[in-house]
């Protein structure tokens, strides 16, 4: 059924979108963090 693989291969795109999304938002929480601490760590020092 070329509708079935047509929904597949949507499905495996949305997937990999989400995956590339999820790895984006982890990847800005850590940076973002150690951000913070850094800044909080020059704000010490000062």
């Amino acid at each position: 059924d070329p509708d079935e693989a047509t929904s597949a291969r949507a499905a495996r795109r949305l997937n990999k979108m989400g995956f590339v999304a999820t790895a984006l938002e982890g990847g800005f929480d850590v940076w973002k963090r150690r951000h913070e601490v850094e800044s909080a760590e020059e704000m010490a020092t000062r």
